[in-house]
Parts: C-alpha cells; sequence; structure tokens
C-alpha cells in the first residue's frame, strides 16, 4: 500500500525547493504542488513519501536532482513577442537609442540576456528585433543569452523548431522572413538568427551556474518576466541582486508588471514606458535630472514584496547527499488503438477526470483531451473541465478547437458567466482583443461581483488605449475586493489572494496616473 503524504511534509519540502531552487508555490495551492510532486516522484523510481524524505536529507540538492525538479515544477508557456507593446518600446526607443549612442561611441558591442528563457522563443525575439533595427549587424559584436533552469527547454530551445501556437501573436512576415516550414505545422527558425544566441542551464539563484562571460557589468539589458513570481520572497532579492550586478551602468531591467512589487526602490529606477515594466540600474547622479525616469509610486514599506507565499520555515536533515538511484525500467507495452478504446470506456468519469488532469501536468495533451472528450456531453458546461480541454487544446497548438469546444460549452449553459470568462482567454490568446473584451462584458453582466474578470478586462482596456473606462474598471475590481478578506483566494484566479491583487491594481493605478 503507498502511504499518502501529508500535508506538514509538503510545506518542508516546498520550503527546501525554494532554498535550492527558488521556486514556491503558496500554501493554498499545496494540491497542484503535491500533484506535480507525485510525477517527479515516479521519475525517481520511489513512492512520495520515500521520495520527500530522501529529498529533504539531501542538504544540497544535486544537479540531477535538481534537473528532475525543474522539469515537473516549471511552466513551458511562452511565445514570440510575448506582450507587444514590451517589444514596441524595445526596438523603437531603448534599443534605437542604445544602438545610436554605441556608434556615437565607436564601440558597436550588445549584450542582451533573457533570464527564464523558458523554451527560447524571447531571447530568439531579441534576435529577430536586432537583425531588422541594425542594417549593418555582421560588423557588431552581438551576445545574446537564453538561460533557463530546465535543461528540457534548453534542449528545445537549441532546437529552434516551433509549431503554431509559439506565433500566436506574431505577423505573418516574421514568419516568413525568419523560419522555414518543415512540415507538420512545424517551422525552423534560419541560421543566421540561432547563432546570434548561446544557451545555457542556469539556476538563477546559484551564482555557480552563471556563464563565465556574464561578467559584473557586462550586460545592457536582462528580461526576466514571468519568472520572479514564482519565487519565495528570499530569493527574489538574490536574483535581483545577481541581476543588477550583471547589468552595465544604465542598464536596463524588464519585468511582468506585477513583478515591479518585488523590486526594491535602491536597487532600480522605473521607466515611463506605458504597457512595459521597464527598470534601469539606478546612477549616482540625481533622479530628478532625468526626464525619463519617475519616482516609485510606492514603497516596500507600504507594499509588501511578500507575494503571499510564506510557509513556515523548517530546519533541514543534514545528512550527506546521496546519489539518484537509477529509475526502474519501464515495460515496452504496446497498446493497441482498440485496446486503448475498450480502456477508456470502461472508466468513470471521475477517472477520466483524474487521468486527464495527470496527462495535462506531464504535457501529454492529446491524450488529456481524448479522456476529457468521453466524460458525457451533459456535463460540457461544467467550468473545470471546460478551461482544462481549453488549455489542453490551445497548448496543442488549436485554439480554433479549444474556441468552438468552449463556445459549445455556453450554447449548453448560456448563464453560466465562468466559460465566458474562458472564452475571453483564448481569444485573446488569438490576439482578437475586442471579442475578448466583449466576452469579459457578459460575464460580468451575469455576475457583476466576478472580481477577476473585472481585473482582466481593465487590463484589456487599458492596452487597448481606453485609459478612462480602465481606470473605472480598476477602481471597481477595487471596490470587489474589499469584500474578500486578505487573505482569501478569488475564484478563477489560479492562486492569487485578495490582498495581493488589490496590491497590484492600486499599483497599476498610480504607474499609470489614472
Amino acid at each position: 500500500m503507498i502511504k499518502e503524504i501529508d500535508n506538514a511534509l509538503l510545506l518542508r519540502l516546498n520550503d527546501h525547493f525554494a532554498s535550492q531552487i527558488g521556486l514556491h508555490l503558496p500554501n493554498n495551492r499545496l494540491s497542484d504542488f503535491k500533484r506535480n510532486f507525485k510525477t517527479a516522484a515516479r521519475e525517481f523510481g520511489m513512492e512520495p513519501s520515500e521520495c520527500a524524505e530522501w529529498l529533504l536529507a539531501t542538504e544540497v540538492l544535486t544537479k540531477e536532482q535538481i534537473t528532475v525538479l525543474a522539469y515537473h515544477f516549471t511552466i513551458g508557456e511562452t511565445y514570440f513577442f510575448r506582450d507587444p507593446k514590451v517589444w514596441e518600446v524595445l526596438e523603437d526607443e531603448i534599443l534605437w537609442d542604445l544602438v545610436r549612442r554605441r556608434r556615437n561611441e565607436g564601440n558597436k558591442t550588445l549584450r542582451l540576456w533573457s533570464a527564464g528563457c523558458c523554451t527560447g522563443e524571447e531571447p530568439y525575439s531579441m534576435a529577430m528585433v536586432l537583425k531588422r533595427l541594425i542594417h549593418d549587424l555582421d560588423t557588431w559584436h552581438v551576445t545574446i543569452y537564453g538561460t533557463d533552469i530546465n535543461p528540457a527547454f534548453i534542449k528545445k530551445a537549441k532546437g529552434a523548431i516551433y509549431g503554431e501556437w509559439s506565433f500566436r501573436v506574431t505577423s505573418p512576415g516574421i514568419k516568413e522572413k525568419f523560419f522555414t516550414h518543415v512540415g507538420a505545422g512545424k517551422f525552423e527558425l534560419i541560421e543566421d538568427i540561432r547563432r546570434m544566441v548561446e544557451f545555457h542551464h542556469v539556476n538563477l539563484i546559484d551564482d555557480r551556474t552563471t556563464p563565465a562571460s556574464i561578467t559584473a557589468g557586462s550586460v545592457d539589458i536582462i528580461f526576466c518576466r514571468n519568472v520572479l513570481m514564482y519565487f519565495h520572497p528570499d530569493q527574489v532579492e538574490k536574483v535581483l541582486n545577481r541581476l543588477e550586478n550583471s547589468l552595465a551602468p544604465e542598464g536596463l531591467l524588464a519585468v511582468n508588471p506585477i513583478e515591479l512589487l518585488c523590486i526594491p526602490e535602491p536597487m532600480f529606477e522605473r521607466l515611463k514606458h506605458p504597457g512595459a515594466a521597464m527598470m534601469r540600474k539606478r546612477k549616482s547622479w540625481a533622479q530628478e535630472n532625468d526626464p525619463y525616469s519617475i519616482k516609485p509610486a510606492f514603497t516596500n514599506q507600504q507594499l509588501s514584496t511578500e507575494l503571499d507565499f510564506s510557509v513556515t520555515g523548517s530546519k533541514f536533515l543534514t545528512t550527506p547527499p546521496v546519489n539518484i538511484p537509477p529509475a526502474p525500467p519501464r515495460p515496452d507495452v504496446h497498446v493497441t488503438a482498440a485496446r486503448e478504446e475498450s480502456i477508456l470506456n470502461d472508466m468513470t468519469e471521475a477517472e477520466l477526470t483524474r487521468q486527464a488532469q495527470r496527462y495535462f501536468d506531464e504535457g501529454k495533451y492529446k491524450e488529456c483531451v481524448a479522456h476529457l472528450l468521453k466524460v458525457t456531453a451533459s456535463r460540457d458546461a461544467e467550468p473545470a473541465r471546460v478551461r482544462l480541454l481549453a488549455h489542453a487544446y490551445s497548448n496543442e497548438g488549436d485554439l480554433g478547437a479549444a474556441l468552438a469546444m468552449t463556445d459549445k460549452a455556453i450554447d449548453n449553459d448560456k448563464l453560466n458567466h465562468t466559460l465566458y470568462y474562458v472564452r475571453a482567454t483564448i481569444l485573446q490568446a488569438l490576439n482578437n482583443i475586442p471579442d475578448a473584451i466583449s466576452s469579459l462584458r457578459q460575464a460580468l453582466f451575469l455576475e457583476p461581483e466576478f472580481v477577476v474578470a473585472e481585473f482582466y478586462l481593465a487590463s484589456l482596456l487599458y492596452q487597448s488605449g481606453k485609459n478612462a473606462e480602465a481606470a473605472k474598471r480598476f477602481r471597481s475590481a477595487l471596490m470587489l475586493l474589499r469584500q474578500y478578506n486578505e487573505n482569501e483566494v478569488l475564484p478563477e484566479s489560479e492562486g492569487i489572494t485578495a490582498g495581493r491583487l488589490a496590491q497590484i491594481v492600486e499599483a497599476l493605478l498610480t504607474e499609470t496616473a489614472m
């Protein structure tokens, strides 16, 4: 009989992983942590409780252990030119000015770093921007680093072959100019762009893994977006110190707007680029002399940098590190299509749903879809199942199927506000912002106190240049948040608390002077 892993052990593991690789889930997402850990334990060839004790007994995790854990606990969600406004600012303002200054100085050198690059779309986007911007690029010395803790992501990035899902906000011209169609909906990046980027397996909280060529003050621009939000607050400061040390004087750091809450004021100054969270390494001269900088909208005393990731501290066992035992060989079992269909037909709806979630967590999206489609049509309007099915279709690159399935669910239950919210997320991925906004309005018509939809709608309106209505919606979201306890997790928020979302909204209102 397999011994079930209890919450106390999960909390100790969560804390241990935070100290070793930085990644940390809030206590209210222990079920997600448990699910991910179970899949990692299977790869180690152990049952979960045995694997937990073994890892806790390893004071300093080995490279092999970190590799397995990173594979199961990191998120591979990215695409080319993610957040178009950021890339517009980078190309038209920041890089344009930097390239001009370097030319005047006779110094044709540029270094950029995508920290937490996932499967490579971000650093390759940097390379494409530079290729468009600098007509004599072959006379420059340009280095772009792409680093990630997950070696599987690095391997895919080096392969540089991508499906349609990676191009969901990319203009057709980009694909035609920089990619070659290699069949089956796959596109390979041209060699000129590939050789501009060098990839490294790097743990951002471990200085020993930094490439030797990234020295103090050597990097002009660092993108570290959608990374800090997954780190424990204690490790956020360590990572920021490392990034700041790597930046050249006046070097720039790009983060997700939500992550501005993590940035200490003495380290960076925020720049005036609406829609793009850009920070500059602080200089010794007075901030008010610079027309492009603004004073911080808030201090760390006013807004806590702890993103609701606190856990009970614990001391770890200090026995010497041990080697990973080889996983037991997996039998090579050939299952016919007919047999697989029979197995699916024999499963209960609860079993189908649980197995689908496991397949989704393992990145087996086709299998996830096959299981969810076996759930009877009478449950098509179940929001949790619809959401999972939509995400599985989306991760397979089939946004059309995701949208069609969601529309069918809405036809079966036209008064379900959550389904309109799921539909809006798919429409945004399709870059159909007007219809996404319309779908969110429908969700709020059905449920006026749907605070996450209110926030999402305000964000899309702001991105669309409708600042007056965006401000009204952000303030409405703040009013709705007052109905919740500060530490209460919001529905449909994937773990965010009311207190944290209120901080984010207040910061955005101040940041954009709305």
